[in-house]
């Protein structure tokens, strides 16, 4: 068939930048939730106390 001839293809040499600031230092969960659900109010709820 053909279709998975690119599995043997050798992998590319990529050298990625990551930024230096660590996940959620840039943006707070809030934000992040409103940029991945395109909301514009948004807010983390707190777990419930037991």
């Amino acid at each position: 068939q053909g279709k998975g001839e690119c599995l043997e293809d050798e992998p590319a040499d990529n050298d990625y930048t990551y930024p230096d600031l660590p996940p959620g230092a840039m943006y707070n969960a809030e934000h992040q939730c409103r940029l991945q659900f395109g909301v514009r109010e948004a807010s983390v709820c707190t777990p419930l106390q037991e």
